[in-house]
């Protein structure tokens, strides 16, 4: 694997611990961990959420203002910056192991599990391209194949069709495979 592949695969969490701590932005800098992607679930939310914080993130993604609002009172609860300072302490991972790509060497996914992720990721893309499209709206919440409705947008359109493009590099579906799912959703 050459050094632009490796590049694209990289564990971003870690990586963004690694620089944040190494390069002392803590208290000066932004540090997020992630989106909550389902804007019906604010119970679960609060309840996962509160593990950024602790995680030393100092803001996050949420899909509304009342996510937001209840987003908020994490950080009542968890003192960041002394979580941070704290997680600065910890032995620094190695950078080939934070550039290591997850790799299956063995194909071990049941063929339903691959069916129902090819139906996500192309139910996510094909949902918010409509919206973006009919409706020019950039954010949306698209309901996945459970009937969840979950926050989609331009970048989880590009990890879904990227998700995509690389199960067919893997071999792990075939080309008819995914245009049949495409016309079915």
């Amino acid at each position: 694997m050459n050094r632009c592949q490796l590049t694209l695969v990289l564990n971003l969490s870690n990586v963004i611990d690694y620089v944040s701590f190494c390069v002392s932005i803590l208290g000066h800098a932004q540090i997020g961990k992630g989106m909550w992607a389902q804007p019906d679930s604010m119970a679960a939310m609060l309840k996962a959420k509160v593990n950024h914080p602790l995680a030393g993130a100092n803001c996050a993604w949420v899909p509304s203002p009342t996510a937001a609002t209840l987003h908020a009172t994490h950080y009542h609860s968890v003192d960041v910056l002394a979580q941070q300072k704290i997680l600065a302490q910890r032995p620094r991972a190695s950078i080939m192991d934070i550039l290591a790509p997850p790799i299956n060497y063995e194909r071990t996914y049941e063929d339903i599990e691959i069916e129902n992720d090819l139906k996500n990721n192309i139910q996510g893309i094909l949902g918010y391209v409509v919206r973006w499209i009919d409706f020019g709206v950039g954010c949306s919440k698209v309901s996945n194949i459970k009937g969840e409705g979950l926050m989609e947008d331009r970048a989880t359109l590009r990890i879904g069709s990227q998700h995509i493009a690389n199960w067919l590099y893997h071999k792990i579906v075939t080309k008819e495979q995914v245009e049949e799912t495409f016309k079915k959703m």
